[in-house]
């Protein structure tokens, strides 16, 4: 601290960007521009800069700053960023001769779902002259999604700061981004800022990409332009164009394929396919976020290799303080799903929105729901411990609501399914029975299900239950009409080597808890053709099987529902208990 003003220079920077009461980094960032251009006045008038006091010109300072830990000092710029701890800055300003220096690291940081580690930033500036470099060897985006080493360099050269963004997947682990080559120069065109890429690789979704030769984007106030922004990969085509006489801008896509959601998609078990023919996104004024409209379309879209159909769609919104209206449908062959609805940002009044048919309130949305004839395998995406679904749907639902607390109201009509619950192995068919949906239900009380044979009927009680879409419940009941020889377990050794077979009969099945951890309860009576097995050979198979209580007629209460506990614990993430009534028949 050479210059007494220096301190008080520094300390200004930071007090009006914490005018207001607010320190957040998008008012840090022009404060950071501006102290830039104090120490390179040059460098600002060539790019358009506001032009600092020049009476401040005079500083001469270094800078050795070690922070230990931020503890939660971190929300005053951003309520998203982590802890920051062990970080190191040497900086270094020499004004009069134009001249700055700084090295930054920071060995961890944590911003929403962003995570990086061992990140350096350094630049080294004179006049109109310089270099920078910044590093993030290590990060990914949220758990799944692991991102490669990023390295930007480049050097300044009067007006012109060229630049070479790098990213390079060098261990072939899952990425999302395979590599990054880009070169490019960002400089001043006739009072525009313009960014142009040269003849550059990329490898996106594990694909190569090229960028055409002669492209630019150009902006300025008011304005922005883009040429020939496009990048190519065999026929799919990634484009930038303008719209609007330099206020707007289109962004297109073709013939993409859905697989790479797969990356960012947290159960393993959910995998899409299929390929996105056309996304195209238009805004017709960006800086007054006025005109937007979206269309997409597809071919056939695979959910766990089942086909769904084709899917087509489109969204509009005039301006801000209008409703955000979508429609998609989703069509394969006889069988078809409409969705169209609409959002609604806050701060505004409620709106009919007449290409729905839906009133929408503030900060809330409504999308109605009509399916025709739809598969009923849609149901094990939700629904886990069932496959082997099959059949048709109708129904017509409407949800509405805030995105954290949806609501829900209307029916689906199941015309001809079959379901199997994979721990029993038995298939239940269910025939023109209506299920009703609501806030907190999915309810089937009343309805009727038939066996393999579908030729014995079980009556259903209850359902699920839920709050708005969470914390849900399983609360169902499954009881045989009196004297009908129900199928309730059909198994084989493969499936369970404690015990299996076949077992009809009477039965009352309970099933209780959450999708994660279920518990059945089944009390039955065994009936014709009743084959169970259960393996003991020695006496040390005996011990293993130690959890079967085998407990004479008399104790059994006359009452059925009080039932004899035996429960085995859990297997395979579930807890079952099965009270079984042997006969002569079995």
């Amino acid at each position: 601290n050479k210059n007494g003003d220096s301190r008080f220079s520094i300390q200004s920077s930071i007090a009006d960007a914490s005018m207001n009461g607010h320190f957040k980094i998008n008012s840090v960032f022009p404060h950071l521009v501006q102290m830039f251009a104090t120490y390179h006045p040059e460098f600002a008038r060539r790019l358009h800069l506001t032009m600092p006091d020049s009476l401040i010109q005079t500083d001469v300072f270094q800078l050795d700053i070690h922070l230990k830990d931020s503890k939660t000092l971190t929300r005053l710029l951003s309520e998203s960023l982590g802890r920051l701890q062990n970080i190191n800055l040497l900086a270094a300003v020499d004004a009069p001769l134009g001249k700055s220096k700084m090295a930054l690291w920071i060995p961890s940081i944590q911003y929403g779902p962003f995570q990086g580690s061992e990140i350096g930033l350094n630049w080294n500036f004179e006049r109109d002259n310089g270099s920078y470099y910044f590093s993030i060897p290590h990060s990914n985006y949220a758990q799944n999604s692991k991102l490669p080493p990023v390295l930007l360099k480049g050097n300044l050269q009067r007006n012109a700061l060229q630049f070479n963004l790098l990213a390079r997947d060098t261990a072939k682990q899952s990425y999302f981004i395979k590599g990054i080559n880009l070169d490019g120069v960002l400089s001043v065109v006739d009072s525009l800022w313009q960014v142009r890429f040269n003849s550059s690789q990329l490898a996106m979704f594990n694909e190569d990409w090229v960028i055409s030769d002669d492209n630019y984007v150009r902006f300025g106030k008011q304005f922005i332009a883009a040429k020939e922004f496009e990048f190519f990969s065999g026929n799919k085509r990634i484009s930038l164009d303008s719209l609007n006489n330099g206020r707007g801008l289109a962004f297109s896509m073709t013939n993409f394929d859905l697989d790479f959601f797969n990356r960012f998609l947290q159960d393993a078990d959910f995998k899409v396919r299929g390929k996105m023919y056309d996304l195209d996104f238009r805004i017709l004024d960006v800086f007054n976020m006025e005109g937007i409209s979206g269309f997409f379309s597809s071919d056939t879209v695979f959910i766990n290799e089942h086909p769904y159909g084709e899917i087509t769609g489109n969204l509009d919104m005039l301006n801000p303080a209008a409703p955000l209206s979508w429609k998609v449908f989703l069509q394969n062959q006889d069988q078809q799903l409409r969705m169209a609805g609409a959002w609604l940002s806050g701060g505004n009044q409620p709106i009919y929105v007449r290409d729905v048919g839906l009133q929408v309130s503030p900060e809330s949305f409504v999308n109605q729901v009509d399916a025709n004839n739809f598969s009923l395998k849609a149901i094990e995406i939700i629904v886990p411990g069932i496959s082997k679904t099959a059949g048709h749907f109708d129904a017509n639902v409407l949800l509405s609501g805030k995105p954290d607390r949806i609501g829900m109201n209307g029916s689906a009509l199941i015309r001809d399914g079959q379901v199997q619950m994979d721990y029993l192995k038995s298939m239940y068919h269910i025939k023109n029975q209506i299920i009703t949906l609501s806030d907190y239900k999915i309810w089937a009380d009343g309805d009727t299900i038939w066996d393999a044979t579908q030729k014995n009927m079980a009556l259903v009680r209850g359902g699920l239950k839920h709050d708005h879409f969470n914390n849900w419940v399983i609360d169902c009941g499954i009881k045989s009409r009196k004297g009908d020889n129900f199928m309730i377990l059909n198994t084989l050794p493969e499936d369970n080597e404690l015990y299996y077979g076949q077992g009809l009969g009477e039965f009352e099945a309970v099933f209780s808890g959450t999708f994660s951890r279920t518990n059945i309860l089944v009390n039955a009576t065994t009936g014709k053709d009743t084959r169970l097995y259960i393996p003991i050979t020695t006496a040390a198979d005996a011990q293993e099987v130690s959890f079967i209580q085998f407990v004479k007629k008399e104790a059994v209460s006359a009452d059925s529902s009080k039932l004899i506990h035996s429960g085995i614990g859990e297997l395979k993430g579930l807890n079952f208990e099965m009270n079984l009534s042997m006969t002569d028949e079995a």
